[in-house]
């Protein structure tokens, strides 16, 4: 089966070119009894890819309500509120979007095509519309710690 022909592979040395940008990766298979996995990249080879822009759109203030804080609701704007990664490589095959078609992106979550693609000069852009359970690092990206659940007090009530 095609599943069974995966290998694991261990990055050993990323090769970059003149202009400090990764140009290839050196990697060695991994035999799965040897170690755990820490982490999967998804690679997406150039032949196979397009260049776009993609938009994680975050919470705008890191304050619930921020009219509680007066005049100083300023200081509670997420400066995270809107992260945009404006190298990232897609499939190929999604060339030909359409305004506002959606997608899920592996291990992401579901991005909508924006109005600022021009699939005919080659821009294409995606906004984040749903996440998918969010990492502790995509949390501290967007600029919220979780915040700690209340727990019930051992206090007994009379």
């Amino acid at each position: 089966s095609a599943a069974s022909d995966v290998q694991k592979r261990q990055v050993e040395k990323e090769i970059k070119n003149d202009k400090g940008e990764i140009d290839h990766l050196e990697v060695t298979l991994v035999n799965e009894t040897q170690t755990k996995v820490k982490g999967v990249i998804h690679w997406i080879s150039e032949k196979h890819s397009i260049r776009a822009e993609v938009r994680h759109y975050n919470k705008l203030f890191l304050e619930e309500d921020p009219k509680v804080l007066g005049n100083k609701w300023k200081e509670c704007i997420n400066k995270n509120s809107l992260v945009v990664f404006d190298k990232a490589l897609i499939w190929n095959t999604l060339k030909d979007v359409k305004e506002l078609d959606r997608f899920q992106f592996e291990r992401k979550g579901f991005f909508a095509v924006d109005l600022d693609t021009d699939t005919k000069k080659g821009r294409y852009v995606f906004n984040l519309i749903v996440t998918l359970s969010e990492s502790k690092e995509l949390k501290k990206v967007k600029g919220g710690e979780e915040k700690p659940k209340s727990k019930k007090s051992d206090k007994k009530t009379e």
